[in-house]
């Protein structure tokens, strides 16, 4: 479940970041124990499910909800510039993925998650490459920041590069959320190419309807103001197919049968007549006024 990926890949990051000995001791807040109660009652339901007969759906079922849970709780807490429970979602990430061993999804060997880089290559890929990958994002945040104070707009379009096109095929990505630092993840790169294309498939389906809307719009425009040309008299001048005789101002007054319209349909016309005359008046002022190309 990519939803369970995300989560591993979130904490990972959160666990990574660098804090004094005050924030290995965090206070917990209305919001911690809540999700911490929500935890114990997921427990719960899950050891239940197991012993109804190793019922795996439910079990499924409710590890992807408290994967939900935690993921709101890292919304709320990213939303308000505030750092999450390291303690409480590492115990959270610790049971998932001592869950996940149990059921053949995640290696023996992996600590947290799902391993990156295949069998074996986890431990060693993880632990060697993040460093470097730290030391990049927290360089690529310092240009971004004074390329952005400086309007340098070439800087900052190499550093979205960096981001959308090259580090995906190494497997990396590099998530910028406005006023946090950057979150570095390691994922495998055919997902991240996957992402990447969907991401353009997206973004062409977002241009294609922006230019369909434009183009309905600039239609239109177009023939409201084609209407707007007709002078009210001639208006009904051509529907000689409804109509055999007209008054003075071209308002008709018999059908094509030759009788007198009703007062009913006479009051109709008139309507759209004075509602003409009002397009028609509107087309005058535009032409004085030199607004028409």
């Amino acid at each position: 479940d990519p939803r369970v990926r995300e989560f591993f890949l979130n904490v990972k990051d959160i666990l990574r970041a660098p804090v004094d000995i005050t924030g290995q001791f965090e206070k917990w807040e209305a919001e911690e124990v809540e999700l911490n109660k929500n935890f114990y009652g997921k427990k719960t339901a899950v050891h239940e499910a197991l012993c109804d007969n190793i019922d795996t759906r439910t079990v499924m079922e409710e590890m992807r909800a408290l994967v939900s849970q935690c993921n709101l709780y890292m919304a709320a807490r990213k939303a308000e510039r505030r750092r999450p429970n390291r303690a409480l979602l590492e115990n959270i990430a610790m049971y998932l993925t001592h869950m996940l061993k149990i059921f053949g999804a995640i290696e023996e060997e992996s600590p947290l998650g799902f391993p990156v880089g295949g069998p074996g290559t986890n431990l060693n890929l993880e632990s060697t490459v993040m460093p470097y990958l730290q030391v990049l994002s927290e360089f690529r945040e310092g240009v971004r920041k004074i390329a952005r104070e400086k309007k340098v707009l070439e800087v900052l379009q190499l550093s979205d590069a960096l981001r959308d096109d090259i580090l995906p095929e190494l497997g990396v990505r590099f998530e910028d959320h406005e006023g946090l630092p950057t979150v570095v993840k390691l994922v495998d790169r055919d997902t991240l190419l996957k992402e990447k294309e969907g991401k353009k498939r997206a973004e062409e389906e977002k241009r294609r309807k922006k230019e369909e809307a434009a183009r309905k719009k600039q239609e239109q425009e177009a023939a409201k103001l084609a209407k707007m040309k007709i002078p009210p008299g001639e208006m009904f001048l051509s529907e000689v197919n409804k109509y055999s005789k007209f008054d003075e101002n071209g308002l008709p007054t018999h059908d094509t049968e030759g009788k007198e319209l009703s007062k009913g349909q006479a009051k109709k016309l008139k309507k759209l007549f004075e509602a003409q005359e009002k397009l028609y008046k509107e087309y005058l002022q535009m032409l004085q006024n030199g607004s028409l190309q």
